[in-house]
């Protein structure tokens, strides 16, 4: 009898453990409930930096935060479109023009994810965000395969690199599909050659709007993505882009925006998506 009360001890706890762990991740994977349209903006920078915001309502993305120079500016900016809570901030790797900004942000918002990839190598920059993650209690998610995500009606899937160690840092790039009804978005950060060559083996659908790995500056790779995701929209976060990068987008009919110009804006209803023209 003791044995079978022990047993059914053991197992009530294993379905406990079982079941709590099913819950962790389903709370992971669940953002925000919102409803209507969806507004993109790519964050005009001091210099080629990425800092790009997705919003529905109260459900917020921020992918990257430009440099430490420009984090009073995209605070501000934050504030003036009312956020108060980054659901998901995507630092797509550990560069200065992507992750300068972070420990400021993360000192004037409420985070609940960071989503980083895995990043061995020493750097004072990341390090130093790392201890302010962990000072704030941020939880933390470094993906090792796809992992899907929903923020209001926006599904985001993050794509992590395929290897552990990368000689250049921008190869450790996190990519992201960002799904809005019938929109899509696809967001490289600063994937050179190599990165490229594995985000190609992604089944990619045609998009509504790029965000142009590395600043639009060309790999061999560049074109035959660009051929593969056939953008609506594509934005450099830059002021230019190489010249095949720009023949590549025009091949393909899309229309090319520049951050080096100003904050891009687009705005998803979930049907289509529109380029919201900047006031003067």
């Amino acid at each position: 009898m003791a044995k079978k009360i022990g047993f059914a001890l053991r197992l009530s706890l294993f379905l406990t453990i079982l079941a709590a762990a099913f819950f962790f991740v389903w709370r992971v994977n669940v953002g925000p409930t919102a409803e209507g349209s969806v507004e993109v903006f790519f964050i005009e920078t001091k210099s080629d930096a990425n800092a790009i915001l997705l919003k529905q309502g109260e459900a917020v993305i921020l992918v990257d935060t430009g440099e430490e120079v420009d984090a009073p500016a995209i605070t501000a900016f934050l504030r003036e479109q009312l956020v108060s809570v980054i659901d998901y901030l995507v630092l797509t790797h550990p560069d200065q023009d992507h992750i300068g900004g972070a420990p400021a942000l993360l000192e004037q918002f409420e985070v609940r994810y960071v989503i980083q990839p895995y990043y061995a190598k020493e750097n004072v920059l990341a390090g130093a965000l790392r201890q302010t993650i962990d000072s704030l209690g941020v939880a933390q998610i470094y993906p090792t395969r796809p992992r899907s995500f929903t923020c209001g009606q926006m599904q985001m899937t993050v794509y992590p690199p395929l290897e552990k160690h990368y000689r250049k840092d921008n190869n450790y790039s996190l990519a992201l599909w960002i799904k809005h009804g019938k929109v899509d978005m696809a967001f490289a950060g600063d994937a050179e050659e190599k990165r490229l060559n594995e985000l190609m083996q992604i089944h990619w659908p045609a998009v509504q709007l790029y965000q142009v790995a590395h600043h639009g500056r060309a790999s061999r790779s560049s074109g035959l993505l660009i051929e593969q995701l056939r953008p609506q929209y594509a934005v450099i976060t830059a002021s230019d882009g190489d010249q095949a990068v720009q023949d590549a987008l025009k091949q393909v009919g899309a229309r090319i925006f520049y951050t080096g110009d100003g904050t891009q804006q687009f705005v998803s209803d979930g049907k289509t998506m529109v380029y919201v023209e900047r006031r003067p």
